[in-house]
This record gives C-alpha cells, sequence and structure tokens, in this order.
C-alpha cells in the first residue's frame, strides 16, 4: 500500500505489534519466535518516527528532504512511495527520528507563516475602499471613509508580518514578506496623509469654493483638481492595492497636504485680522464668518447670522437699497429705530449704492456703536415719562423700560428713607402692580414688556419689605446698601450708572431683545454680587446655568 493512504491507520500497527509481543510472551522461544520479537519491537521502535512522516503540513520540498533523509532512490516519488519501502529502512527511520521531529516541526512552523502570508497577500488583492458621494458643483467626488477601520487593519498586518520575524523558520519567507512590509509601510504612509489632504480639503472647499481669499485661491484651485482627479480614479479602480501602484502618490499628497496648509494658515491669518477688529467675530465660526466677508452686502446672509453676534438682535430692518441699516428687531418683532443709520454701502456720487459693501467689520462696529447711541438716548426720553399708559409699554423698548423702572425704585427708595416714609412707598408700588396686573394687553410682544415689568416690580416690593422689616434708616445701611441699584447720570454718553456695595460699574446698554426674564431669589442676588465684585477687581464673570 502506498504511503499515503497509511498515516491515519498508524495507531493500527501499534496495536496490532502491541498484541503480538504480548502474544510472544506465552509462547515458547525458539529461533522463529525470536525473529518475529525482533521484527515487532523494530516496528514498535519505528512508530514515533512513522507519526512524524506523515505528511500533513508536508510541501514539496519537505518530501524532498524526507526522502534525503531516508536515502530512497532516485526513482521513488510520493506516489509510488509504499509503507514496505519504509519497514524496509525502520532502523534508519529510528536513527533519524530527530531529524523527522524537525522537519516536521519546520513544516509545521511554515505553514502558519504561509497563511499568514497568503493572508496579507489576500488582503492586498481584495480589500477595497469605502466611500461616499461628495457632491460639487455638479459633479460627483468620492471620499473614502471608515479611516479608523482602514488604518488598524494596515496597522494590524504590519504587527502580524513583524511577528513572523520572531520565527526560526522564516528564511524561506523573507523576501516576500519584506516586499509586503515596505508595501504595508507605503500604505500607511499614503493613507495618513490622505487622511490629512482629504479633512482640509473638505473644510476648505467650500470657503475657496465661493471666491473667499482671492490671494490664495490659485494655489487652493491647483490642489482641488489635483484631488478631484486622484480621487476620481481611485473611486474607479477601488482597491486599496491601487496606492501602491501608482508611482509617486506619496509625494503629489505630501505636496498637496503642505499647499492646503499653506492656505489654511493664510486663511487663518485673514479671519484672525477681521476678528481683532471686531471681536465679536469670535462668537461665530469661520464658515459663518466667511459667509458673511464674502456676502456682506447680501440682506438674508447679514440677517442669518446677526443672532451669533448680538444677544438681543434677532434682524436689522435695512433701508432703501439695502444701502443702510435704521433698526433692529427682537425674535418678538420689537423693533427700535437707530439714532444714527449705520451704512453697509457707500453711496457713489451719482447718489446709487457701490457695487462692493464696506468691510464688514467696519459696518458691525458701527452697528454696535449705535445701538449703544440709540439705547442710551432713548432711556433718557424714557425716564422722563411720568405716566405708564399702553403708548409708553408701545414707544420703548422692555429692557428700557425695566431700566427706567429700576432707576426710578433707587431714586425714591433714597428719598423716601430720609422721610421714613418707607410704607407710603410700598403701597404706592402694590397699587402699580395691582393696576399692571389688571391690564389685559394683545400680543405676545406686549404681554412680554408688561410680564417683565411686573417681575422687577414684585422684586423691588420684596427688597422694600426687607427694608421694612429691618428698620433701615439711612441710604447707607447695610440692606439697601447690598442691593443692585440702578442711578441716573449727567453725562448723555453714559447716562446710567449700577451700584452694589462700593462697586459701580456703567451701565454697557447692550440690547437684550425680549428674553424671558427669571423670578429674583436670593441666589440672583448672590450671583450679582459675585459678578460685580469681579468686575470691580479686573476679573470677568459668566453666569451659566439653569
Amino acid at each position: 500500500q502506498t504511503w499515503r493512504g497509511v498515516p491515519p491507520r498508524l495507531f493500527v500497527i501499534q496495536d496490532i505489534a502491541a498484541e503480538w509481543l504480548a502474544k510472544l510472551k506465552d509462547i515458547p522461544r525458539d529461533q522463529v519466535t525470536h525473529l518475529l520479537a525482533q521484527q515487532v519491537q523494530r516496528l514498535q521502535a519505528g512508530h514515533q518516527g512513522l507519526k512524524n512522516m506523515t505528511g500533513e503540513p508536508y510541501e514539496k520540498e519537505h518530501w524532498k528532504n524526507l526522502f534525503g533523509i531516508l536515502k530512497l532512490p532516485s526513482d521513488i516519488r510520493l506516489e509510488t512511495l509504499t509503507f514496505r519501502l519504509l519497514v524496509d529502512r525502520l532502523d534508519l527511520i529510528i536513527e533519524k527520528v530527530d531529524d523527522l521531529k524537525e522537519l516536521t516541526a519546520q513544516a509545521i512552523g511554515e505553514v502558519t507563516i504561509r497563511d499568514a502570508v497568503v493572508e496579507v497577500s489576500a488582503w492586498f488583492e481584495q480589500t477595497e475602499f469605502s466611500f461616499m458621494e461628495h457632491e460639487l458643483k455638479g459633479t460627483i467626488v468620492p471620499l473614502i471613509k471608515d479611516w479608523k477601520d482602514l488604518l488598524a487593519e494596515v496597522s494590524d498586518k504590519q504587527a502580524l508580518c513583524g511577528s513572523l520575524k520572531d520565527s526560526r523558520f522564516f528564511r524561506p519567507f523573507k523576501d516576500q514578506v519584506d516586499k509586503f512590509e515596505e508595501k504595508l509601510a507605503l500604505l500607511d504612509e499614503v493613507l495618513l496623509v490622505m487622511n490629512k489632504v482629504q479633512r482640509k480639503w473638505v473644510y476648505l472647499q467650500p470657503i475657496f469654493g465661493r471666491g473667499s481669499l482671492p490671494r490664495e485661491k490659485e494655489r487652493f484651485d491647483k490642489v482641488d483638481r489635483s484631488f478631484q482627479q486622484i480621487m476620481k480614479s481611485l473611486g474607479q479602480n477601488k482597491k486599496v492595492n491601487y496606492l501602491c501602484s501608482v508611482r509617486g502618490l506619496k509625494d503629489q499628497f505630501v505636496t498637496m497636504a503642505d499647499q492646503l496648509e499653506r492656505c489654511q494658515k493664510a486663511l487663518t491669518s485673514f479671519l484672525e485680522e477681521k476678528r481683532a477688529a471686531f471681536p465679536r467675530l469670535y462668537f461665530i465660526g469661520d464658515e459663518d464668518l466667511l459667509e458673511i466677508l464674502g456676502q456682506s452686502g447680501n440682506p438674508e446672509v447679514i440677517q442669518s447670522h446677526l443672532k451669533k453676534l448680538f444677544a438681543g438682535i434677532a434682524t436689522v430692518d435695512f433701508g432703501d437699497g439695502a444701502k443702510d441699516i435704521v433698526g433692529m428687531n427682537s425674535s418678538l418683532m420689537e423693533k427700535v429705530d437707530l439714532q444714527t443709520a449705520v451704512t453697509v454701502k457707500e453711496t457713489q456720487p451719482d447718489g446709487s449704492a457701490a457695487q462692493d459693501p464696506r468691510p464688514v467689520e467696519e459696518w458691525l462696529s458701527d452697528l454696535s456703536a449705535a445701538m449703544v447711541s440709540t439705547l442710551a438716548a432713548k432711556l433718557q426720553a424714557c425716564f422722563k415719562q411720568q405716566e405708564m399708559d399702553l403708548n409708553y409699554l408701545e414707544a420703548y423698548p422692555s429692557q428700557l423700560l425695566c431700566l427706567s423702572a429700576n432707576i426710578h425704585f433707587t431714586q425714591n427708595v433714597e428719598r423716601y428713607i430720609s422721610n421714613g416714609q418707607l410704607g407710603q412707598l410700598k403701597g404706592d408700588l402694590q397699587q402699580q402692580l395691582q393696576a399692571m396686573t389688571s391690564l389685559s394687553l394683545d400680543g405676545a410682544l406686549m404681554n412680554a414688556k408688561l410680564q417683565a415689568m411686573i417681575l422687577d416690580l414684585i422684586h423691588n416690593i420684596s427688597v422694600l419689605d426687607d427694608l421694612l422689616v429691618s428698620h433701615v434708616q439711612s441710604a447707607s445701611e447695610w440692606n439697601w446698601f447690598r442691593q443692585l441699584k440702578y442711578f441716573m447720570e449727567s453725562d448723555p454718553k453714559n447716562p446710567c450708572t449700577v451700584r452694589m456695595l462700593e462697586c459701580r460699574q456703567l451701565y454697557s446698554f447692550e440690547y437684550q431683545g425680549n428674553a424671558p426674564k427669571l423670578v429674583h431669589t436670593p441666589l440672583t442676588d448672590k450671583c450679582y454680587l459675585t459678578l460685580m465684585h469681579g468686575l470691580h477687581l479686573g476679573y470677568g464673570g459668566n453666569p451659566y446655568g439653569p
């Protein structure tokens, strides 16, 4: 029988040998039984060697080495190798059992390496990129996704190739593995720089695509054309192995990454100049800022970003031809006409608007200044009003109505304290509260104004209660001294100051719109106290939380 069919039944031969040895013990010894016992013991001794020759992990070169160890004739082939031939060489098999063990260990070790090499080779041949379609001006640019998984796979294959070198049977595969390692290293470098280029391209393309920063546009356009061409070609081939087959691809991406870095630095520098000129621009991201810069003469674009720059301004009103801004509006459409119109587009000698608008940071700064001056002027007019009626509520912004009422409250408290008539002031305020709560107004805006005034009035009455319980006799006593107080000043540019203990701050006249007010609590007083002292000492503060 040929040897290839014997290994699965080697245990049978071992069992037969053991059985015969047991029988021969009971048989009287003679020359025949002695010879038979020698042959059976010889077969049993050679069993270990035969087990190492089963050839399951053997390749062609291993069989060749085996034939050399057993000194088989040159005309013997694996197909013609019989069990009889091996039995005839049992003595040699027993003698060379260590060599046979080493040959089998080598074959098994090489199987592991060979499987790893096949795995890496199959990965190169079969792995494809996963793409997402990026629409761009009538064309589609395939962009790679799942970067993390792809880079992790490359890293795993590099680790696998590296681990093979630890095997003492690595030598036959050295050249093949070295080539794979070289390809994987190249692929890893290309993928990393590609990832960087793709991220920067996705970020910068919409910016430069609409004409921002003309000085750098030519540089970006060259990168844009090269990147789109490579990605479209990659989208057709799809195989990861394609990156290793294109000569100079890594250098192309390194150059693109450098050029995009230059574009981004120029862009960052440009935006930083604008933000330094008008710090509120730090409140918005680069894309929003670039949209404002590129479309600063477009009213719709301006309206969409104002809320991010000014807390209370939801929209603005433009004059004829959108040349200037004449008013600002809250989210509830509380209209505040600006004292001085803000010019967005300069007027040409013939009276028409200039084609290019003013620099955005200039007219936004003017809008901020106009907001402050308008509210400061309106406060002085609002403060002079003696009676509260519907016309009064309609004529002035909610912010100024509450501020004017608080200034009056501060003046009245300090006057009534000196006269010892705080109880009378409390009665007046309660009558005023009753009158306000009995009003029935139409519209969300008017109700929001009234609600804000009522909340402030309720707080002021609670302050009076505290003063009455404490029997305050002087404006310098603690219970009044610690309160947040508003004062009217003679300076028309800064007509209002805010005081708390020894701290004094100018009222900033930042338009607040109609944001809903929270109920005034002792915690609110502590917040004001902390923030006022922080400002007094030159620090800043941000009241954040519910």
